[in-house]
């Protein structure tokens, strides 16, 4: 639940053991004088913090790296929030749900574009979110795996015993995943 807030708020004042800290959008500051330190989070598309009726010509405008750089903003949220220890399995997808639903916004106007199938998206009105993944780019997604840590080793991590999420989401597993590669 702490990485969803800590990825919809567009401001954040972070209290740290040596200074108190400003995060927002685009930069980081300390107070008193301290060095801030770099969050290594990647932040959400600037445009999720817009007015839905923006959405639509911010998506024309991109260029390719920003497109890019805006279909690979799920695939390293992912990639992120699995590394973390969730308290109940079971709240697994919940706490991301939040920020789901701030991407589905972008996604209805960013399939209507024609490089939406250059980027691998199936073109259609609407998108579905399936367990943590989503429909329009579902074969680059279901390309999930375990990630690799220190000496090339995989998390030594199995299914959880009870259901959390269908065999085929990254959801189902513990530890950190990686998503989309190899397509």
């Amino acid at each position: 639940w702490c990485y969803e807030e800590h990825l919809l708020s567009p401001r954040k004042i972070i209290y740290t053991t040596r200074t108190v800290q400003y995060h927002c959008q685009s930069s980081t500051q300390a107070i008193g004088g301290a060095l801030p330190q770099s969050s290594d989070m990647m932040p959400l598309p600037n445009m999720l913090f817009r007015p839905d009726v923006e959405i639509p010509a911010m998506i024309t405008n991109l260029t390719r790296p920003q497109r890019k750089e805006l279909r690979w903003s799920w695939v390293y949220i992912v990639s992120e929030y699995s590394r973390r220890s969730v308290t109940k399995p079971k709240d697994k997808l919940t706490a991301l749900s939040g920020v789901a639903e701030q991407l589905n916004r972008i996604w209805d106007p960013y399939l209507e574009t024609d490089y939406a199938a250059i980027e691998g998206a199936t073109r259609s009105r609407g998108t579905r979110y399936l367990a943590g993944l989503w429909e329009h780019f579902l074969p680059r997604e279901l390309l999930w795996h375990l990630a690799v840590i220190e000496d090339d080793k995989a998390y030594p991590k199995r299914r959880p015993i009870r259901y959390v999420a269908p065999s085929w989401s990254w959801a189902s597993v513990d530890g950190g995943v990686r998503c989309g590669e190899g397509l």
